[in-house]
């Protein structure tokens, strides 16, 4: 049966109260905490829309996994939820990959590439082709925008999600080289469609 506002809010309640919290480094906390609101609103979102059986796994699959059954899933959406206490993110510090805007930018090296692998999105994407016999996508959340530049102008940096195939395309084409020193011989080419960013709002940002 689904849980009505009041109920709600007193998990939420609950889960933020200070004094029931376990200690740790007030940075580290922030994001804790930013994980754990955001995951107690997805959860509500899925149980609000009728779906009966589902699976979250936490600090497993990256931050959260998702999957559309416990019993015999077909889906899995797994998450990194990152809390950012100044600025958006930019893509440097997302990919680890060199801006491709100059007009006169040099071929990228195969070692500058192979950074990728390290990068929050690089290892979103890691994640995500791990799976083969399920259906896999990858979010990476955030209480800060992400500064991307889109395709016919415009940023990734706002609240609606947005596929990284939405991306202008000189950085569509050099984050598809740089996930492909991501995967195994014979893989087919990064599909970016299966990657996106979100910025939801947090009470306590």
């Amino acid at each position: 049966m689904p849980l009505d506002d009041v109920e709600i809010g007193e998990v939420l309640e609950v889960a933020n109260r200070l004094d029931l919290r376990e200690t740790g480094g007030a940075h580290n906390q922030k994001g804790v905490d930013f994980q754990r609101y955001w995951a107690l609103m997805r959860i509500f979102q899925i149980e609000g829309s009728g779906q009966g059986d589902f699976l979250f796994l936490f600090e497993a699959i990256q931050d959260v996994a998702e999957f559309d059954s416990s019993i015999s899933p077909t889906m899995v959406t797994v998450y990194q939820v990152k809390k950012k206490d100044r600025g958006e993110w930019e893509w440097g510090g997302l990919t680890n990959l060199p801006s491709p805007k100059k007009k006169t930018r040099k071929p990228v090296s195969a070692k500058k590439l192979a950074k990728a692998k390290a990068s929050p999105i690089g290892n979103l994407y890691a994640t995500v082709i791990a799976f083969s016999n399920v259906e896999s996508r990858g979010h990476f959340i955030s209480n800060a925008g992400c500064d991307l530049p889109l395709l016919g102008g415009g940023s990734a940096a706002t609240s609606a999600p947005c596929s990284l195939a939405s991306l202008d395309s000189a950085y569509q084409e050099l984050l598809k080289a740089g996930l492909e020193t991501v995967h195994k011989a014979g893989m087919p080419a990064p599909d970016l469609g299966r990657l996106r960013v979100e910025r939801v709002k947090w009470g306590q940002a």
